[in-house]
């Protein structure tokens, strides 16, 4: 639809202007600003893989128009650069690696493909995955949470592992109610759902998940491939 996208390039390109204004030297992304304008310093693994992929996708826009994104190439790739080979410029002032999420969402984002990718999932598999449930959303925490889950299968699908993803995807319909809602996550000591909540998001999640192994929509190879080719 290019009339969509002629019609939002205004705010598209000033969105673009912020993220590369937030970039550093090293090429990390900081990930806020305070109330004074001011540039919290600080870089989050899971933040910069999701702008890896807009900044991908916002390279496919440009192409789509035939203007040029030399800029945002630029700014992607100095990204990756950071994300791949300076661990040190993230998590500055908090330890996230208990979290799933800055395991999974390099590979989710395509920042890590292939082979690479493939040594970064099988080295945390055992420390958030938890069999016939799900993915846990913190290491330590004894809790499977649907999001994550669905994340996971869609990074999965990213690296062609197919088989994989559809046996984790399937774990996850016993976490859903009478209305087909899912729950956010499960404690499964307790053997109880925590907390007591349906999240939009969670079951946005799930429908990606789903989308990316069955294809009901143009939408569902979003995660599969670089946009950018």
């Amino acid at each position: 639809d290019k009339y969509f996208l002629e019609e939002n390039l205004e705010n598209l390109q000033r969105a673009l202007e912020f993220i590369s204004s937030m970039q550093t030297k090293q090429g990390d992304i900081l990930w806020a600003i305070d109330k004074k304008n001011s540039p919290l310093d600080d870089s989050l693994i899971t933040g910069c893989s999701s702008i890896y992929k807009s900044l991908e996708c916002a390279e496919a826009i440009f192409k789509t128009l035939s203007k040029d994104f030399k800029y945002i190439t630029k700014v992607k790739m100095h990204l990756k650069e950071s994300l791949v080979s300076s661990e040190e410029r993230f998590d500055r002032t908090k330890d996230r690696s208990r979290y799933s999420m800055d395991w999974y969402y390099p590979i989710l984002c395509g920042v890590f493909s292939g082979e690479e990718a493939k040594k970064r999932l099988k080295s945390r598999w055992d420390d958030f995955v938890v069999d016939d449930l799900g993915c846990k959303c913190v290491e330590e925490e004894p809790w499977i949470t649907i999001a994550e889950s669905s994340e996971l299968v869609l990074a999965l699908m990213n690296l062609k592992e197919v088989d994989l993803a559809k046996e984790l995807f399937a774990w996850l319909e016993q976490w859903k109610d009478e209305d087909n809602i899912y729950w956010m996550g499960y404690v499964y000591p307790d053997e109880a759902f925590w907390p007591e909540e349906k999240p939009t998001w969670t079951c946005g999640a799930v429908i990606l998940a789903a989308d990316s192994i069955y294809k009901f929509s143009n939408g569902s190879d979003l995660f599969l491939k670089d946009w950018s080719d």
